[in-house]
């Protein structure tokens, strides 16, 4: 829940206070204007958080001086849950990634295999059925002469019938053997072409494997990447939620406390800088007798005994049409006692007599 601090009901009555007692004086001996103002900041500032959350920590409280530390942090459930799923998310990219380089390995070595099994395929002869086929054939014609012996022999009434019969068997068996060489060969042939074949249909198959392989890995490294730079940003959104300010910047009001939750835009802090100007708001018919560049003193009531130098630095254009007055804002200069916001001041303007 919100705080009220006292300190901020106190600002508030004071410049209730000093805006109705803001009125001009002419001295007609001295020629002396007198005014009583406020010292306020010449910067202040409202800070608060871009998401909703509660707040863990505050490392500063009021009249403090902004230093190195974050002025507060704050606990977003949705950055915290971001988070997690990015870092769920790059867990699962680095695990395909293992997984699409593991295929790729194995494709590499598909090819491999691949180019060996047709090199062996493109180097394959037919040297043992050639041979087989060249040897029968000269058994064949070694048959074949010495058929045509016995066939002499028998003709001539030189051989016997049984003799003539097994040469003749002979013959038409290295006839067959021929046949069957001749087989044996083109079938050995027709095995070769298909094994070349298959071979280069495979080696064709292994090339694109590790093409898509390849493309797998390459996305899954496109993947991290991006899962990397989400982790990241998760990251850098986590650590944007401890809230700095200028350094040397004072902190003048504390809304919330620790342990509380604040919603987006709700203001924790109001800080100033520690530089100051004095506010005054006469009448608008003594305008006349203002403008910027003169010269004055200031005091205040904590060290009655150290005025300091004031300058009229702006008039506000717009008067209060309720209360008929406008703003006038007096620059500080020169040596000055220990100020702070909202302090009472008493200043005097010496205008030239006629």
């Amino acid at each position: 829940m919100k705080r009220k601090l006292i300190f901020s009901g106190i600002i508030l009555t004071m410049i209730l206070t000093f805006t109705g007692l803001l009125q001009l004086e002419v001295s007609a001996e001295t020629e002396i204007l007198r005014a009583t103002g406020l010292i306020q900041p010449v910067e202040e500032k409202e800070i608060s958080a871009e998401i909703s959350g509660k707040i863990e920590e505050i490392n500063y409280q009021i009249g403090d001086k902004i230093a190195d530390e974050p002025l507060f942090s704050i606990t977003s459930q949705s950055a915290r849950k971001e988070l997690e799923l990015a870092e769920e998310n790059l867990g699962d990219t680095e695990l395909r990634l293992e997984q699409e380089r593991e295929r790729l390995h194995q494709a590499r070595i598909g090819l491999e295999l691949a180019r060996i099994q047709l090199q062996d395929a493109e180097a394959q002869t037919l040297r043992i059925p050639e041979l087989e086929l060249e040897q029968s054939r000269l058994e064949l014609e070694s048959e074949r002469v010495e058929f045509a012996r016995l066939e002499n022999l028998y003709a001539r009434d030189a051989l016997e019938e049984a003799s003539f019969d097994q040469g003749r068997f002979q013959f038409e068996l290295a006839e067959l053997a021929v046949e069957l060489s001749e087989a044996r060969l083109e079938e050995s042939e027709d095995d070769r072409e298909q094994r070349r074949q298959e071979a280069r249909l495979n080696f064709d198959e292994a090339e694109k494997s590790l093409a898509i392989a390849e493309l797998s890995v390459e996305s899954a490294e496109k993947a991290v990447r991006q899962a990397e730079l989400d982790y990241e940003l998760a990251e850098l959104r986590l650590e944007n939620h401890k809230i700095s300010g200028p350094d040397g910047y004072q902190i003048i009001t504390k809304e919330f406390s620790e342990g509380e939750y604040i919603s987006a835009g709700q203001s924790v802090f109001t800080i100033i800088k520690p530089e100051f100007q004095v506010l005054i708001e006469p009448d608008e018919r003594e305008l006349s007798q203002l403008s910027p560049g003169l010269e004055g003193s200031a005091v205040v009531e904590a060290y009655p005994d150290q005025p300091f130098d004031v300058v009229i630095d702006r008039i506000d254009p717009l008067v209060d049409p309720d209360r008929g007055t406008l703003e006038i804002y007096l620059r500080i200069e020169g040596d000055k006692p220990d100020l702070f916001p909202y302090m009472a001041a008493s200043i005097e303007f010496v205008l030239d007599g006629e």
